[in-house]
């Protein structure tokens, strides 16, 4: 995984706090040690979270880290195409 510790808890936090009941998936790029350079991509499954809470998460994390690409997709359920396969090619962040 090419993310800092910092980054992974900003990230994590960022999360949190809109929903403590949320998983966290990065894939992508970012995923693949050998690979340079890339977005950071996050896959983020909650009943909670849709487009108004997308964009405060999305300021939380580059307030904190610096403008940079971020891509986040959300999913209440985890049924669509895409999800599944961003979360079974993605890493789980956690605490």
């Amino acid at each position: 995984m090419r993310i800092t510790e910092r980054e992974k808890d900003v990230l994590y936090s960022s999360v949190m706090a809109i929903d403590p009941m949320a998983r966290i998936w990065l894939f992508g790029s970012r995923v693949a040690e050998q690979k340079k350079g890339g977005d950071i991509d996050l896959a983020i499954l909650s009943t909670k979270i849709g487009r108004a809470e997308l964009r405060r998460i999305r300021r939380s994390i580059l307030d904190a880290i610096g403008e940079q690409h971020l891509d986040l997709v959300a999913s209440q359920n985890g049924s669509e195409a895409f999800f599944r396969l961003a979360v079974e090619g993605g890493v789980e962040i956690n605490a």
